[in-house]
C-alpha cells in the first residue's frame, strides 16, 4: 500500500509554512523531502517488510514518517498520537491537515518498529533522511545526524516504546535497591509506583534504560538525598528542582 504524497504545497500548507520560524524548520524540510524520501520502490520495501492489515490499513511510508519525528522530537508513542491529531506542524508533516483523528494508534508504532529492525530498514530510513539533508542544504545533516544517533531507534528504543523501557528499569533499580547492603540504611529509596516515581516518570520521554538506572541507583544510594529528591537526578528529561 502505497502512500500518495504530493510534492506540491497546498494553499493551506504555504500559509503554515510563512508562519514557521526557524526552530520549525526542520518539520519544512521533512515535508519537502517527503515524495523523495518515500519513494515507490522504497514504499514497497517498507509494504513488504510491514504487511498492513485491517480494513484502512495505514500506508507503511506514514508510519516510517511518524517514527523520523519521533526519532528528531524524541516523542513517545502515545504522545506521538497526540501530535498528529493536535499539532499543525506534525500535521503538515503527515499530510494531515484538517484531520481531527490520526489514522494511526499507539499499538501500531512499535509493531512497526519492530518489523523495520527485523529488515533494517530503519537504519537506511535515517541515512536517507540524513543524504537528502547533506544533498540538499534543506536542513544540517550534520545536527540531525547527531540527533538521531542519540535517538530510542539506537539499540533497545528501536523497538521498545518509552513507558516500557521506564518500567523495566523501575523494576531493575528497585532489586538493585533490595540487594544493596547500604540501601538498608538509607531512607530515601522510594517504592516502585510510588507517588514520587510515578511523578518523574510522567516527565520522562524517550530516555535509555541504562541512563535511569544510573541515575536513580546514583541518587537513591546517597543517604544525604531526601526522599522527595531521590528520583529528580541528571536522567536526560528529568529536570531537577
Amino acid at each position: 500500500m502505497l502512500w500518495k504524497v504530493p510534492t506540491k504545497l497546498s494553499a493551506e500548507e504555504q500559509r503554515l509554512v510563512a508562519r514557521m520560524r526557524k526552530p520549525s524548520r526542520f518539520f519544512v524540510f521533512l515535508r519537502e523531502i517527503r515524495a523523495e524520501l518515500f519513494t515507490p520502490e522504497f514504499q514497497e520495501e517498507l509494504a513488504r517488510a510491514y504487511e498492513p492489515r485491517g480494513q484502512e490499513p495505514v500506508p507503511p511510508a506514514l508510519l516510517a514518517m511518524v517514527v523520523l519525528l519521533q526519532a528528531y522530537t524524541q516523542t513517545s508513542d502515545a504522545a506521538a498520537v497526540e501530535e498528529a491529531e493536535m499539532n499543525p506542524r506534525w500535521q503538515l508533516v503527515l499530510g494531515l491537515l484538517g484531520e481531527e483523528k490520526a489514522p494511526f494508534g499507539q499499538g501500531s508504532l512499535p509493531r512497526f518498529r519492530e518489523r523495520m529492525a527485523a529488515h533494517d530498514l530503519d537504519r537506511r530510513l535515517l541515512e536517507r533522511t540524513v543524504e537528502l539533508a547533506k544533498r540538499t542544504g534543506g536542513f544540517g545533516w550534520q545536527k540531525l545526524k547527531a540527533a538521531f544517533d542519540s535517538s530510542p531507534l539506537r539499540g533497545r528504543g528501536r523497538v521498545a516504546d518509552t513507558w516500557n523501557l521506564i518500567g523495566q528499569a523501575m523494576v531493575s533499580s528497585s532489586v538493585h535497591l533490595r540487594r544493596s547492603p547500604r540501601s538498608r540504611r538509607t531512607r530515601s529509596s522510594p517504592k516502585p509506583g510510588s507517588r514520587c516515581c510515578r511523578a518523574a516518570a510522567s516527565r520522562l520521554h524517550w530516555t535509555s534504560t541504562g541512563m535511569i538506572m544510573t541515575s536513580v541507583v546514583k541518587r537513591c544510594n546517597d543517604s544525604s538525598v531526601k526522599h522527595k529528591r531521590c528520583w529528580t537526578g541528571h536522567a536526560p528529561g528529568l529536570p531537577t528542582r
